[in-house]
């Protein structure tokens, strides 16, 4: 899908490289470090991949509430809590 995005002009290199070492990081550290989640999350928002960034919005909640950046992503997206809590 990265490809397609960058050959389609809808994500710039720089952006696919950020979602590359952010899932890397991930995979690294596991979801215990909400950061790169919520990085991740919103970097999917903002390319308009919904699907894949609500479950990693839901797993930073659940481990962190609080979390500002979660929260405003998910108060930006106008997701109800009941779309995070599906």
């Amino acid at each position: 899908q990265a490809l397609k995005e960058m050959e389609t002009g809808t994500c710039s290199p720089g952006l696919y490289e950020e979602e590359e070492r952010l899932r890397g990081m991930i995979q690294r550290y596991g979801i215990e470090w909400v950061e790169p989640m919520s990085r991740l999350a919103l970097l999917l928002f903002t390319k308009g991949r919904n699907s894949e960034a609500i479950p990693l919005i839901r797993t930073v909640l659940e481990i962190k509430p609080w979390h500002f950046e979660a929260g405003t992503v998910s108060a930006i997206a106008g997701w109800e809590n009941t779309v995070l809590v599906q």
